[in-house]
């Protein structure tokens, strides 16, 4: 290829799809003139709406293991959450589910020491605005704070209870994140009864004072799952929960009312959710079902609802899949969401996530040898890491890991926030079910969302087809 990117291919298609007519035994290997790096594809052509063949780059470089480390003990517990220390040199966080965190250096995964805690640990997280910090939250309402480089006790203890006054209503801790540039730290809740009704929050602290911001109770119903805040507009957080529901909040506000900007609906207990996009403009989540979903967050517009993915992947693939991971999008590698698949014996497969669905791209070598639970990508060394069930942490790196390709972006197309009527789409149009009508997808370029990503009460509107 003489450039990276999206590359029209009409005097080879013919060619193109010769080789993708048994996937299963053939494979179609390119390399870029321009930065040397090899490529292998899956689901290569693309029919475009003006009938020229073009090669998306919808990639992901092969992975080897680099390292792994094994938590000690008979029955290791099981590795739940991974994050990375800001700084290089530390190395990486490895969670376990029985009140230990392994501390592990980021080239070798060697054993660096052991955090231990009093009670059940929920979920881990760095933070970005002090290289050596450590957040993990408790079942016992507590988020604690530890500094790595004297890792005997925690050096903050954030309660969601106020100085003065009674405590607050709150479940055990489900989930914790934090945002650097807006020293904030966030947890989610379990659900509660509260006067004969489900309860559920997502907290916030300054990080620097430690004192109670604000107390989101009213965002969701059930239990929250996944907490992040955007990497490019730190102060909105984006949470996921057992009621189906995205919620996407302004956290420069303390009261619910102006503080929630979107509401996403899932249809289905979300697992994981997060923001994606060169400006972190879309929002996906993956549910406890197996499907995949992903908006535009301005216009809280549906982009694509992927069913269950266990008889999809196997009908296009030819692979089998048990559940997804998480996804994962990196700027640097074609701009594309890519969600990790696996089974319960512990293979792993990369997916691309794009308007047609999920495709296969390219499988891990297997070295898991049960479910894998968690994965955290360091985008800063390209390596990613993976926990599973047996207390097995896993480093990958890419062969190419020193070497980054400037790709032309996946693409996608806008739908409505609606529930979703399952319906054949190309590339360059697309149908959803909206208060009983059908929408037809035409090309538009979002507009900037960088003071906000819009009410979700604002009326949909039709939206329109835009390469990303």
């Amino acid at each position: 290829l003489p450039i990276c990117g999206r590359v029209g291919l009409s005097r080879i298609s013919t060619l193109i799809l010769n080789f993708e007519t048994d996937r299963k035994y053939s494979y179609l290997c390119l390399w870029c003139l321009s930065c040397g790096v090899n490529y292998q594809y899956s689901a290569l052509v693309t029919l475009a709406e003006s009938g020229l063949w073009t090669l998306c780059l919808h990639t992901v470089h092969m992975m080897d293991l680099r390292n792994h480390f094994q938590c000690p003990g008979k029955s290791p517990d099981t590795v739940f959450s991974i994050c990375c220390i800001p700084s290089a040199s530390s190395g990486i966080i490895a969670a376990a589910g029985s009140k230990t965190i392994q501390l592990l250096s980021s080239e070798r995964l060697t054993a660096l020491g052991v955090l231990s805690c009093d009670t059940s640990i929920q979920g881990i997280a760095s933070s970005p605005d002090d290289a050596n910090m450590l957040w993990a939250a408790g079942n016992d309402r507590i988020v604690r704070g530890w500094d790595v480089r004297t890792p005997k006790e925690p050096v903050r203890m954030l309660s969601p209870d106020p100085v003065v006054g009674p405590p607050r209503p709150v479940g055990p801790l489900s989930c914790v994140t934090s945002s650097g540039d807006t020293h904030r730290i966030a947890a989610g809740s379990e659900v509660i009864k509260v006067d004969g009704e489900n309860a559920s929050s997502v907290l916030l602290w300054d990080a620097r004072g430690g004192q109670p911001i604000a107390d989101y109770n009213e965002a969701h119903s059930d239990t929250v799952t996944s907490l992040c805040f955007s990497p490019t507009n730190p102060k909105f957080l984006c949470s996921g929960s057992l009621d189906g529901l995205v919620c996407i909040t302004d956290t420069s506000s303390e009261d619910i009312d102006d503080a929630l900007d979107s509401v996403l609906n899932a249809e289905s207990s979300v697992s994981q959710a997060g923001f994606f996009g060169p400006s972190s403009e879309y929002a996906y989540c993956v549910s406890l079902t197996e499907t995949v979903l992903y908006w535009y967050i301005e216009e809280a517009l549906l982009l694509g609802h992927h069913e269950d993915i266990r008889d999809n992947v196997k009908k296009t693939d030819d692979i089998i899949c048990d559940y997804i991971v998480d996804c994962t999008y990196r700027s640097s590698d074609a701009g594309q969401l890519i969600a990790l698949a696996g089974t319960h014996s512990g293979n792993l497969h990369f997916l691309n996530v794009s308007i047609d669905g999920l495709r296969l791209t390219s499988t891990l070598p297997k070295h898991h040898k049960t479910t894998v639970r968690c994965l955290e990508f360091d985008s800063t060394n390209n390596v990613m890491y993976t926990g599973d069930e047996n207390g097995l942490v896993c480093c990958w790196s890419s062969a190419s890991a020193s070497t980054t390709a400037a790709a032309a972006p996946a693409t996608a197309a806008v739908t409505a926030s609606a529930p979703v009527s399952k319906s054949k789409s190309s590339p360059a149009t697309a149908t959803v079910a909206a208060s009983g009508k059908k929408l037809k997808t035409e090309s538009k370029p979002p507009t900037d969302g960088a003071d906000g990503y819009g009410k979700a009460k604002r009326q949909h509107k039709s939206a329109k087809f835009r390469p990303y």
